[in-house]
C-alpha cells in the first residue's frame, strides 16, 4: 500500500464502498484512490453484517451475469487481504442503540450499525449511500 503519510487513519467500510472497489463495471476513481493510498498502519473496521452484505452483492451480480461465479471467491479473497477487522458487537444494548439511531437519524437500522461503529470507533465512514453520508454530516462524522 502507498504511504499517505505518517497519521494513522481509522475508518469505516460499509459494502457499497468495497463494491465500487471490488465489482469491474462499478469502478469508481475516488474509491480507487482511497484502496491504493492506505498505508499499512490505517485501521479498516467493518460490520459482521458487511460479510453478508458483500457475499449478497456478488451473489446478485453472478445471477445478473456481471461478474463470473467462479471469480467470487477471487473477489472475496481480495476483500479479505484489506485486513479488515469485523467488529463483533451484538445483544439487546447494542441493539437497542442501533433502533435509536435509526429512529433519530432516519436510517434503516442496518445503516444505523455503520453510524455506531463510526461513531465509536471515531473514524470516516467510507459509503456511497447518500443516506448515510448525510447521517454522518448531522452526527459530526467525517465520510468519504
Amino acid at each position: 500500500m502507498a504511504g499517505r503519510g505518517p497519521s494513522v487513519m481509522q475508518y469505516v467500510i460499509d459494502s457499497s464502498y468495497n463494491a465500487a472497489h471490488s465489482l469491474p463495471d462499478e469502478q469508481n476513481s475516488h474509491v480507487d484512490a482511497f484502496f491504493d493510498d492506505l498505508t499499512d498502519e490505517d485501521i479498516l473496521s467493518v460490520l459482521q453484517l458487511f460479510w453478508y452484505e458483500t457475499s449478497n452483492i456478488f451473489r446478485n451480480n453472478a445471477v445478473r451475469k456481471r461478474i463470473e461465479a467462479d471469480d467470487v471467491s477471487v473477489m472475496l479473497e481480495k476483500t479479505e487481504d484489506l485486513n479488515l477487522n469485523t467488529d463483533m458487537a451484538s445483544g439487546s444494548d447494542y441493539s437497542i442503540k442501533i433502533f435509536k439511531l435509526a429512529r433519530d437519524y432516519c436510517l434503516t437500522c442496518y445503516d444505523a450499525a455503520y453510524l455506531e461503529l463510526a461513531m465509536r470507533k471515531q473514524a470516516v465512514l467510507a459509503t456511497l449511500d447518500n443516506d448515510l453520508k448525510e447521517a454522518c454530516i448531522k452526527a459530526g462524522l467525517q465520510t468519504l
